[in-house]
């Protein structure tokens, strides 16, 4: 097969038009859609660039007619900006990692999270001093990150799932193809020294009496991967190491993993 961009975008799509097709979005569902993201992207690319933005210059950059531009912008659609990591997830980081709440062992402890200078309220102002500790006690609460025990505040365990939530699980799906692309677009097209991580290991005849084990196995090893490199990050991150540093911060690292076996 012949290599070219459209070649490409053709397997990168045929996965996201299965996943349509199960879930009943039609064609013209899916060309609308595709529409307004076209034009969503072009505005994002143009303000990159500081260059900009109108009716004419989308037409040029997306190839659709003027009144197609305008229907897209219409909609209400907004440009997409890759979502920073949330305030929550940054007090739940330091909660694992600052010595001051962790256990003897290095696990979150459980901490107070009631009356006048309690522990919650110390750990959140430790992110920011502007942030308000009851709104994030609500979003923590809500995502079933926190629970509450005779002791205090209990950080669960799997904080970093999204459990059974479509629109959360595919916002991160979303998040996590647009690393990914990244990454390998990077390794292929901008190849440097040091590459993206980018492995895949696949075995096709395993038993069907162990894929219960094999789940179980991957998870507990990605759970424990995924506490080291918070571990290992979060002393690099200018958020959580509390010596003032004038080294230039704001740099993103991601680390993304996932499983799949066959039903059993």
């Amino acid at each position: 097969m012949e290599a070219s961009p459209r070649n490409w975008v053709r397997n990168l799509l045929r996965s996201v038009i299965q996943f349509a097709l199960r879930h009943s979005v039609s064609y013209q569902e899916f060309s609308k859609i595709a529409r307004e993201l076209y034009v969503e992207s072009a505005r994002t690319i143009l303000e990159k660039d500081d260059l900009k933005v109108n009716i004419s210059r989308l037409a040029a950059l997306t190839g659709l007619h003027r009144r197609e531009v305008n229907s897209a912008l219409e909609s209400g659609s907004l440009p997409y900006e890759a979502q920073a990591l949330s305030i929550p997830i940054r007090v739940l980081n330091r909660w694992e990692q600052d010595p001051e709440f962790a256990t003897k062992s290095g696990t979150p402890r459980v901490i107070t999270f009631e009356g006048n200078n309690n522990e919650f309220d110390k750990l959140v102002h430790s992110i920011s001093s502007s942030l308000n500790a009851g709104t994030v006690f609500f979003e923590l609460e809500r995502i079933g990150a926190v629970e509450r025990t005779p002791r205090g505040l209990k950080m669960t365990e799997d904080f970093h799932r999204f459990g059974a939530d479509p629109q959360k699980g595919f916002e991160v799906v979303g998040n996590d193809f647009d690393t990914l692309l990244g990454a390998v677009e990077e390794n292929v097209f901008r190849r440097k020294k040091l590459t993206n991580v980018h492995f895949r290991t696949e075995y096709d005849n395993i038993f069907l009496s162990e894929l219960p084990e094999v789940r179980r196995w991957l998870m507990k090893e990605a759970k424990d991967l995924h506490r080291r490199v918070r571990t290992f990050l979060s002393k690099r991150d200018k958020d959580l190491v509390r010596k003032t540093s004038e080294d230039e911060a704001g740099k993103k690292v991601t680390l993304c993993t996932f499983s799949l076996t066959d039903d059993f």
